[in-house]
């Protein structure tokens, strides 16, 4: 069910229609730039290798873990919303956030600063910023 609806989503964040009531809304293009989606990966790789969290568990979680997450806070942060969807069955609920990839080169800048900024507070070091 969740593939599915991560299709739909950038199907929706492609340009294709929006259901009514919908969140975050993508930007036109021109969608990061390869620098922008290089750093984005080394911080969020960065803080995967080095911060537990919740930080008293002592628990490590991969790259795509902490990607949903900084993703979902760095956009209730700045005010944007994500889609919430219920399954067609009416039981289940589920949130659809923005792929990285659909982000624009202004959106994106401002998630590697929120990162970055996140990180510090948290003590992760971060590695030499790729080229």
């Amino acid at each position: 069910m969740v593939a599915t609806a991560q299709r739909t989503d950038r199907a929706v964040d492609a340009g294709g229609p929006r259901p009514a009531g919908g969140g975050w809304q993508g930007n036109a293009r021109p969608n990061r730039t390869l620098i922008q989606n290089r750093r984005l990966h080394a911080a969020i790789t960065d803080i995967a290798e080095q911060l537990p969290w919740p930080p008293e568990t002592g628990e490590i979680h991969d790259v795509e873990w902490w990607k949903r997450r900084l993703t979902l806070q760095w956009l209730t942060e700045t005010g944007e919303q994500p889609d919430l969807i219920v399954s067609l069955d009416g039981l289940q609920f589920a949130l659809l956030l923005p792929h990285t990839s659909d982000l624009n080169t202004k959106q994106c800048a401002a998630l590697n600063e929120w990162i970055s900024i996140f990180g510090a507070k948290h003590g992760v070091t971060f590695g030499k910023d790729p080229q």
